[in-house]
């Protein structure tokens, strides 16, 4: 089976134990820094009633890949309504054609 004849998850592959909250994430931007590599910036607010830790994942990766490393950072716990910023950088490249960045935000109690 090639990557591009892959079904598409029914949902995302969770990369870190928490909850999913990419609505925790703003300011993010992703981009190529330099030839082959990438950086990864954003910020996290907490938008919980309670204290929590967050888990940042990101990587890039091209339709031909069949597998992708990315990097994560750990984010600081954050009280109700505070927000930390965060950079993932160098982000390696898997693939070379039609690249994407994604990202995941993990919230963990």
């Amino acid at each position: 089976m090639t990557a591009s004849s892959a079904p598409a998850p029914a949902e995302p592959t969770v990369l870190a134990d928490g909850d999913l909250d990419l609505e925790a994430l703003t300011d993010f931007e992703c981009s190529e820094v330099s030839d082959g590599r990438w950086a990864a910036e954003g910020r996290v607010t907490n938008t919980s009633g309670r204290s929590a830790r967050f888990v940042v994942m990101a990587l890039v990766s091209g339709q031909e890949a069949a597998t992708a490393t990315g990097l994560r950072e750990k984010v600081r716990t954050l009280a109700p309504g505070d927000s930390a910023g965060f950079s993932l950088q160098p982000l390696p490249a898997a693939g070379s054609e039609n690249l994407t960045c994604q990202v995941q935000v993990v919230r963990r109690s």
